[in-house]
């Protein structure tokens, strides 16, 4: 059997996106399958799945038991998770969810067994939506982590000189909100010393503004939206993240507009596939715009490529693929 391991939650806690995409959606798409919190349940005919956030107690228990097991690496924290230079190499393989850290997972640890499973989409497929307003509905979701390295007031003044706008933003908010130096961390060497109070509190009003997130508003804000618009800077982690952001919004039925810097997210802006805006921001917004029926033909593209590769079935098949070559002593 296929078994998932994730740590044990708090009883107040949302599942994360990590349990959900690299566990509990592949598992519930493979028979021989199962997720658990407990390794003490786990056989040894099993192969188990250890999640980014094991301890290195969970790797070593499972290799006295003889036990194989794989490693997965879904975003890169290896400064955080130190003792992932401890397990991966005790691990019969690595996977992970794009190129790029895969590429970064075995340069750091020299360990080549690295097997790429992207994230699936948890979104139903929608119909294509091109037919804008005279002001466009702009929506942003992420991580706390990756819309506070975003220069967020240029980019809204910058829209705006397109068209105008109203812009929603998601992310799962702190209960407080940041410390105010975070929201000039960016720009701190561009301003007069007496302007960063108007900075912070142009900040903190942003972060107010803010929902928080939760899985069924996210729907809701989709398919309230004309385009998701998803800004991106190209420091290390953001270079290994997944597609999944893009990919959610594609399902919907909606364009992407994005900025180079995340090789996931270029590989579905590629010439080849050209499933989204990958350039200038605001250039995006006035190619959406104007070019209606090229966006619909992008979305379409798009969505077509997440019925071969991201369908909850289509993920799935990757982990029992190489379930089975593990069980089967196949390499």
């Amino acid at each position: 059997m296929l078994v998932f391991h994730t740590p044990v939650l708090s009883k107040d806690s949302a599942i994360p996106y990590s349990y959900r995409s690299r566990a509990i959606i592949p598992s519930n798409n493979i028979e021989d399958s199962r997720v658990t919190d407990d390794l003490t349940t786990v056989n040894k005919d099993d192969v188990v799945v250890l999640g980014k956030k094991h301890k290195l107690e969970d790797a070593i228990y499972l290799a006295n038991k003889d036990i194989k097991f794989i490693i997965d690496v879904a975003d890169h924290k290896f400064d955080l998770f130190r003792h992932w230079f401890q397990t991966i190499p005790m691990a019969h393989t690595v996977t992970t969810t794009c190129e790029y850290l895969s590429g970064v997972i075995t340069e750091l640890t020299d360990f080549k067994n690295v097997y790429v499973i992207p994230d699936p989409t948890e979104r139903e497929q929608k119909p294509i939506h091109i037919d804008y307003g005279k002001t466009i509905k702009l929506f942003y979701y992420g991580a706390d982590s990756n819309f506070a390295k975003i220069d967020w007031w240029t980019i809204e003044n910058s829209l705006k000189k397109v068209t105008d706008i109203d812009l929603k933003y998601m992310m799962n908010k702190r209960i407080e909100p940041p410390k105010s130096s975070k929201f000039f961390k960016l720009q701190h060497n561009w301003y007069h010393y007496e302007d960063i109070k108007t900075v912070k509190q142009r900040g903190l009003d942003r972060w107010h503004s803010i929902e928080n997130w939760s899985f069924d508003r996210q729907q809701e804000l989709l398919d309230w939206c004309d385009i998701v618009i998803l800004p991106v800077v190209n420091d290390i982690e953001s270079k290994c993240k997944g597609n999944n952001r893009p990919v959610d919004a594609i399902q919907s039925g909606k364009f992407v507009i994005t900025n180079p810097g995340i090789p996931s997210y270029e590989k579905l802006g590629s010439k080849i596939k050209r499933t989204m805006w990958i350039g200038n921001l605001s250039e995006g917004l006035n190619f959406a715009i104007n070019n209606k029926h090229i966006v619909r033909d992008y979305i379409y593209r798009g969505q077509d490529l997440i019925n071969k590769e991201y369908l909850p079935k289509m993920v799935a098949q990757k982990w029992k693929n190489l379930y089975e070559n593990i069980s089967g002593n196949n390499f």
